[in-house]
């Protein structure tokens, strides 16, 4: 259930990349070896997407990788920062590659802790600004943070992975 109850977010993030294209149950397939995890496997656009979400897993870590043709994106939900690489298939950038990923993810992270620890912000990144849009959208201040069409792909998406992989969720649901 807690699989089910996280696998939104990574959803709600890939379509936020890219809002001109919603996501679409038949472009994703969704598998779980033992309770408390899920592999999911999807495009969007001309990405390949795979999510892994496992309970089990240590150190914690919730993360998303898209492989595109020009480089890759990784997200890194946990602790709220992103990592872009591009590359050319070179020698030079085979060697490279893993010593400037590390760089760029060092980079990326302590500028991200910076950020939160300037703002207090002890967990969860973002909430506290997604939860303030929010509250402005209902008060009739501001648009809705998530637009209601990219809710529910992400939700149709989802039930349809939760279908795949892990049926029994679904059945024990309240109502």
């Amino acid at each position: 259930a807690v699989v089910a109850d996280i696998l939104p977010h990574p959803l709600a993030i890939l379509q936020a990349l890219w809002p001109q294209r919603m996501i679409s149950p038949n472009d994703w397939t969704a598998t779980s070896q033992r309770h408390g995890e899920m592999h999911a496997r999807g495009s969007h656009g001309d990405c390949a997407v795979n999510i892994y979400l496992s309970m089990h897993a240590r150190p914690t870590r919730c993360d998303l990788e898209i492989f595109c043709r020009h480089g890759s994106l990784y997200l890194n939900f946990f602790h709220g920062y992103a990592v872009v690489r591009r590359g050319a298939p070179s020698r030079v950038d085979k060697l490279a590659q893993p010593f400037v990923y590390a760089g760029k993810s060092f980079v990326a992270a302590a500028a991200n802790l910076a950020g939160r620890a300037w703002r207090r912000e002890g967990a969860y990144p973002g909430l506290s600004e997604l939860i303030a849009a929010f509250y402005a959208a209902v008060q009739g201040r501001g648009e809705n943070p998530i637009p209601a069409a990219q809710i529910l792909a992400a939700a149709s998406v989802r039930e349809h992975l939760i279908q795949q992989a892990i049926p029994d969720v679904l059945a024990s649901a309240p109502l």
